[in-house]
């Protein structure tokens, strides 16, 4: 329908504002006041097409005149020689086909890589492809920001609850590596890597809407707070004192529960120097069922050597948990190239704690030594996985807490992954 209606227009001659109102503010930054969906024209030629709500737009080193508000889009009575479509999503490959089918020179600049609120991933690709084969040039040096002055650093909105709006980091550096990060649930939405010929690919699973992260159990890039992985009988003994916290899981707490960290909007903060983003969320005392007021700030750093350094800083006004985590789940060959059973991985751990019905540790500290949990000589994931092994079988795989080796607080290595056919 929307297809259908735009080309009815275009055959009039005349390009029509949907809905919704575009102002001009100052310098080069654009507010976009629209649904889902909903296309803005400004005066010179450029299509802002997003589903983002009361998104703040700007084009670092691009001058943007005022775009025009629903009456004047509708004045016009020409087609353009050649425009710009920003957004590469669904909506706008759509503009960008309509317009070049009509002999308009087009082009797109696309942001965040396609991951865009509301537009699947491996359509928006497909039709990417499509438009390269069409002549159409797609154009990911520019981006869209809501930063004044950031080079690395940019932001949309992609969720409003409450009358708090979260929005979506992302953090690149001179090697062509990029991360996306949110305030919601302070997720880990995507690592782009370039592999060995300098193709990227987002290495992360993960949603390109709040909606999948509110809706899916799976914690994809989650901050996981005040308590990573299971509590048996969701309680806590605390200075002689039984804390009881929501039973999430059969009698069992798993990553605190519905109140967990990944499921609010957290504070967020940017250093432009330091090329991170940082969330600040301060837990009253009783949240999840834990004592004390607990401060947590949990840093997002992307640095030039290619590092992801994710640093946890809180403090406590009395005796409590903290075990917090991110809880990414990783493909070096893509997020959508299948499994990691061919992935290489070393562990520097003689030893692992065994699980027992309901994936709770049993207590006990067991060598790796002789069985299919041993990674210290590096093998592929998927070597052992199928073994005739209870711990394997209990836990449908590997899913275990290794006991690292010469645990003395200090920084070091102690594990690393490598999957052989991207270089990654």
């Amino acid at each position: 329908t929307l297809v259908s209606g735009i080309l009815g227009l275009l055959k009039n001659h005349s390009v029509k504002l949907l809905t919704g109102t575009a102002r001009f503010l100052s310098g080069n930054e654009v507010i976009v006041e629209q649904e889902e969906g909903q296309v803005h024209v400004s005066a010179a030629n450029i299509i802002i097409a997003t589903g983002s709500k009361s998104a703040g737009l700007r084009i670092p080193g691009v001058q943007l005149p005022q775009v025009m508000d629903s009456r004047e889009a509708l004045s016009l009575k020409k087609l353009p020689s050649s425009i710009t479509i920003i957004g590469g999503g669904v909506i706008g490959m759509e503009f960008a086909f309509i317009y070049h089918s009509l002999g308009v020179s087009v082009q797109v600049i696309e942001y965040l890589e396609g991951i865009l609120p509301m537009v699947d991933k491996d359509i928006s690709g497909r039709l990417r492809l499509i438009a390269e084969r069409k002549g159409i040039l797609i154009q990911t040096g520019a981006r869209v920001s809501r930063i004044e002055n950031g080079l690395n650093q940019e932001a949309v909105v992609i969720y409003e609850k409450d009358g708090k709006e979260a929005l979506l980091y992302t953090l690149s550096n001179k090697n062509g590596m990029e991360i996306s990060v949110t305030d919601y649930g302070a997720h880990l939405v995507s690592v782009l890597v370039p592999d060995k010929d300098g193709k990227k690919r987002d290495v992360v699973l993960g949603f390109d809407s709040v909606t999948g992260y509110e809706t899916d159990g799976s914690h994809f890039g989650a901050t996981i707070g005040r308590n990573g992985n299971r509590t048996k009988d969701a309680q806590v003994v605390i200075d002689g004192h039984v804390y009881q916290m929501e039973k999430n899981e059969g009698e069992n707490n798993l990553h605190s529960g519905s109140e967990g960290y990944s499921n609010i909007i957290w504070d967020a903060s940017v250093d432009e120097d330091g090329n991170s983003v940082s969330f600040h969320h301060v837990g009253a005392d009783g949240e999840q069922g834990l004592p004390g007021t607990f401060d947590i700030t949990v840093t997002y750093t992307l640095t030039m050597e290619n590092e992801v350094k994710i640093h946890y800083e809180g403090t406590s006004d009395k005796d409590t948990i903290a075990n917090m985590t991110n809880h990414g789940y990783y493909n070096l060959a893509g997020h959508a190239a299948g499994k990691i059973e061919d992935h290489i991985l070393w562990l520097d751990a003689d030893a692992f704690t065994p699980v027992g019905q309901g994936m709770i540790p049993t207590g006990e500290i067991l060598p790796v030594e002789g069985t299919p949990m041993d990674f210290r000589a590096a093998k592929s994931i998927g070597a052992d996985i199928e073994a005739d092994y209870e711990q394997l079988k209990i836990a449908g795989g590997y899913d275990h807490n290794y006991v690292l080796n010469n645990s003395n607080g200090t920084l070091r290595k102690i594990a690393e992954v490598t999957e052989p056919e991207s270089g990654r």
